[in-house]
């Protein structure tokens, strides 16, 4: 074009002249100007009310800026979309100014602008911008609801963890035991339930079982040890699900039927200390249906042959569906032996006399023939009980044993001495330090006991007035243990020693044979728990010599 025409396109264009500087760039162009699709002020006015019935507001300049430049600089529409400007961004409203003059433009301009104009919102972008603002909403929501079931389920998993380990066997077991230490029948009812209806029992059906428990004074770990092995109609059982998942274990209580006999009429019976007759006659018998495990104290009360009876038989029933107690009234004196020094002789549930070296004289007690004897010594852990007799078994005059199977018994002493009497021997014949003193002496080689048998070895083989070839130890007899814990035991014993001699020791005369001195000792024991095993832990230096034979000739 030539430079009169290209004036007037650089004015209709810009609305001015132009400068010296694009004139001369326009000159050196050959005076053509770019290709473009300016929109007419009819375009933008199409645009700003687009714009406003999309967003409900006016642009603000910088956005009809943002489409003019978009307008200059076409690009691809699937690309850009016009999004109006922040909320919180001042707005200024636009007053589309009339050009003073109209802008020139080509036929058919017009339309092509409207169809490529890339800022014009057409209503596939409108629900392309709506779209996006839902799902993201709807993305917002999902999110939140994510966490809160993530929430939920820690939550759940938490109390389910928390469930399992407070309704665990072990758990269950030491909440039960503490409920039995109590010796609260509220407390019991709670934990127990009847073996065959699975119904919940009474406070008065478990007075059995709370005497039982008062009267053993169990530690805890003894309580769970015997719920766990008791054979005594009591189980600890799991029977079902508490809240559908976790496990619930109960106290099962097998019933027992007692039947109450006695050949006494004119008698007052009760059973812990309710009345089931009060003038009994001499063929007697009541049956006591569905009671449950644990202590009863049958009474009878009344007179025989004018003196005043007051017997009493105190037993724990439990372990058989069914069980006998006889009442029947009888008068004994016996003698009871036992292991268990100091240790209480009780007959018919009452304390009748105390262990004391070794025995104790019973005189003249009125008691039913289902009474039973035994000893008892301390509560809780360190309590030594000896099974019981039935005094049914036993008549005036009679010798009754009653050891403890807890503590040192005659056999395992006899055992662990006859032990000590080799190692003597040995060293008595060798002077070499004999093997496994650990394991017979409490200390081993530097046990004082030891030592002072070493010492009179070596006394009457190397500095007596004659020296003895060699030293026998043995033959022991077990008297009396007497013990006063489970850990603790005085056993008194007999040994032999037989010192011999020979000639040798004799030159003047030549005789030879053998000395036997047999002495009684008192040997105190320990029980090593790490061995498993009793041991001598000192001899009392007060020893009785019971003999002594001189054979050396």
């Amino acid at each position: 074009m030539g430079q009169s025409e290209w004036r007037n396109a650089f004015k209709d264009k810009n609305g001015r002249e132009p400068s010296l500087e694009e004139f001369k760039q326009a000159k050196q162009n050959g005076f053509t100007l770019p290709k473009t699709d300016l929109p007419n002020e009819a375009d933008l006015k199409a645009w700003i009310r687009d714009f406003e019935g999309t967003n409900h507001r006016r642009p603000t300049v910088e956005e009809v800026k943002q489409q003019k430049n978009l307008a200059e600089n076409p690009v691809d529409p699937k690309v850009t979309n016009q999004q109006p400007m922040p909320e919180n961004q001042p707005t200024q409203p636009v007053q589309v100014m009339q050009q003073a003059e109209p802008i020139q433009q080509e036929p058919g301009q017009f339309d092509r602008r409207r169809q490529q104009k890339p800022s014009q919102p057409d209503d596939a972008g409108q629900k392309r911008v709506g779209n996006h603002r839902s799902g993201t909403n709807k993305s917002l929501k999902q999110h939140k609801w994510g966490i809160f079931l993530l929430a939920v389920a820690v939550v759940l998993i938490v109390l389910v963890g928390y469930g399992y380990n407070y309704y665990s066997y072990a758990n269950t077991l030491d909440r039960t035991a503490t409920a039995l230490k109590t010796y609260d029948k509220d407390k019991y009812h709670n934990i127990t339930e009847w073996s065959d209806t699975h119904k919940k029992m009474t406070t008065a059906d478990l007075t059995p079982l709370a005497n039982y428990m008062q009267d053993q004074k169990m530690s805890k770990s003894d309580t769970e040890d015997w719920i766990k092995k008791t054979g005594k109609g009591v189980r600890f059982v799991q029977d079902g699900q508490t809240l559908l998942i976790f496990p619930h274990y109960t106290l099962e209580m097998d019933p027992v039927d007692l039947t109450v006999n006695t050949n006494r009429s004119g008698l007052s019976l009760s059973v812990n200390g309710k009345v089931l007759t009060d003038k009994s006659n001499s063929d007697y018998s009541e049956m006591l249906k569905h009671q449950a495990p644990g202590l009863y104290n049958f009474t009878a009360q009344g007179s025989l042959n004018g003196q005043n009876v007051n017997a009493q038989s105190s037993d724990y029933y439990g372990g058989n569906s069914s069980d006998a107690v006889d009442l029947d009234i009888k008068t004994v004196s016996f003698t009871v032996e036992s292991n268990i020094d100091g240790g209480d002789v009780y007959v018919a549930g009452n304390k009748a006399g105390t262990i004391s070296n070794g025995q104790a004289d019973i005189k003249n007690v009125v008691v039913t023939q289902g009474a039973k004897v035994y000893v008892k010594s301390g509560n809780g852990s360190n309590a030594m009980t000896t099974p019981s007799k039935p005094l049914s078994n036993i008549d005036d005059g009679d010798t009754v044993d009653l050891d403890s199977d807890s503590i040192l018994s005659k056999s395992e002493a006899k055992g662990q001495l006859d032990d000590m009497a080799s190692a003597l021997t040995s060293y008595a014949s060798s002077d070499n330090t004999p093997s496994g003193l650990s394991d017979i002496f409490n200390g081993g080689l530097s046990n004082k006991s030891y030592q002072d048998f070493s010492q009179m070895i070596h006394r009457n083989r190397y500095a007596a007035s004659r020296n003895a070839d060699s030293i026998n130890f043995g033959e022991i007899t077990v008297d009396q243990v007497s013990a006063k814990s489970k850990k603790n035991a005085a056993v008194i014993f007999e040994i032999k020693e037989d010192f011999n001699y020979t000639s040798n020791t004799d030159p003047d005369k030549q005789t030879s044979g053998t000395k036997t001195q047999r002495f009684q000792l008192i040997a105190h024991m320990v029980y090593n728990s790490s061995k498993g095993k009793w041991l001598v832990d000192s001899i009392d230096s007060n020893q009785k010599k019971l003999s002594d034979d001189d054979n050396v000739n």
